[in-house]
């Protein structure tokens, strides 16, 4: 992460309220994106990449409406999948904030 980049996020982190912040911050967003990729059949490096994406959505940075897209294109896999990924994200890790 580029050190202007790292500057902007931690001014948003300031920002959010404490529940979404704590969230963030938490280990067990790591645990739960690691879980719901290892339920989609991800590797690693896709995993990886879902957990960026889901920061960059909670943090404010990419628009839900885009997410899916994000998700299609960055963890190269088909739109059904990505949707179904999606709405594992939302259900355990942004519904409940």
């Amino acid at each position: 992460m580029d050190e202007n980049f790292e500057l902007k996020v931690q001014q948003r982190l300031k920002e959010l309220p404490e529940d979404i912040r704590s969230a963030i911050q938490s280990a067990d967003l790591d645990t739960k994106v690691q879980l719901i990729g290892q339920k989609h059949g991800l590797h690693i490096d896709q995993e990886g990449e879902l957990q960026d994406e889901v920061l960059m959505v909670m943090l404010g940075f990419t628009s839900v409406d885009e997410f899916v897209d994000n998700l299609e294109k960055k963890l190269n896999v088909p739109e059904e999948k990505a949707q179904a990924i999606a709405s594992s994200i939302n259900t355990e890790i942004l519904l409940p904030i």
